[in-house]
């Protein structure tokens, strides 16, 4: 069955605005993790240092409905700071793509593909990004244990077990569709079991030469 590609329109989300807070929140909720006081302040603090630029990933409403309007259909961020200079640096010559989300009612129509490429074009942009910008970075939880003849790892990924929701999609696959690749991994998401058992997953570091 064919499903049909839909362009997104990237706009500032606006952390000021209460209501786009909420709904920023109810996304991150719906994500499964980073949707705490927190992090909402954090995103908040790094947009007004500059060093993040968080976009809705909008498209316009049907045509059959009466009143024209746009969707938020997700979200995604274009970072330029980072404790890790191989992620990003400020001087932009890296920048980072962070906290991709699309509501799954608006999933498999190609709106995580074309935000992909638009933030791409716009790394190499002022404001958002720059011309200096040669790379991008991401990272990702690597799901390779839940793939091997492994009872214990794959107990790890039973949902009852985890106090924190993860992707149920392995995303390392889908960026390296887009010419990502993998470069390091490295200890990164800690966990807690409901029975007390402290674990950590790694995450899998993806870069593109932009040129």
């Amino acid at each position: 069955m064919s499903t049909t590609k839909q362009e997104c329109t990237l706009v500032l989300v606006n952390l000021s605005d209460q209501e786009q807070t909420d709904e920023f929140r109810r996304q991150r909720q719906i994500c499964g993790w980073d949707f705490d006081d927190r992090f909402i302040e954090f995103c908040r603090t790094e947009i007004e240092a500059k060093t993040k630029a968080l976009f809705w990933i909008t498209i316009p409403s049907p045509p059959t409905q009466a009143e024209s309007t746009t969707i938020r259909a997700g979200h995604i961020s274009l970072d330029s700071k980072s404790s890790d200079p191989e992620i990003a640096r400020l001087d932009k010559s890296i920048l980072t793509i962070t906290t991709l989300f699309v509501l799954p009612e608006h999933r498999l129509k190609g709106l995580g593909q074309d935000a992909f490429l638009k933030v791409e074009q716009l790394a190499t942009q002022e404001p958002y990004g720059s011309a200096n910008c040669r790379t991008i970075a991401l990272n990702a939880v690597n799901w390779k244990f839940k793939f091997l003849d492994s009872e214990e790892w794959h107990d790890y990924w039973e949902e009852p077990r985890r106090k924190t929701t993860y992707p149920k999609t392995q995303n390392v696959q889908w960026y390296q569709k887009l010419g990502y690749k993998a470069f390091k991994e490295e200890p990164r998401f800690p966990n807690e079991l409901v029975d007390g058992t402290k674990i950590v997953f790694a995450a899998v570091f993806l870069r593109k030469e932009l040129r």
